[in-house]
């Protein structure tokens, strides 16, 4: 179902961004029947460092903080 996502959350917790569908998201579709089976890619920057750190992250069917709990979890 879902061809495209492309999100941006800052710093002070404002989010953006795009989305690209084939076919129609119903109210009642829950994350894992939009998302189906994939990876997000993520890129987070560290303003201390000032450097990028991106990873391919596995979609967890249980929505998105599920997925970024997973990752969070095995990341260094």
């Amino acid at each position: 179902m879902l061809k495209q996502l492309f999100g941006e959350l800052s710093d002070d917790l404002k989010i953006r961004g795009m989305v690209k569908v084939n076919g129609v998201i119903d109210e009642h579709d829950n994350f894992g029947q939009i998302l189906g089976k994939g990876r997000i890619v993520a890129t987070l920057y560290n303003t201390q460092t000032k450097h990028n750190f991106q990873s391919l992250v596995p979609i967890n069917s249980k929505g998105l903080i599920q997925t970024f709990e997973d990752y969070f979890s095995q990341s260094d």
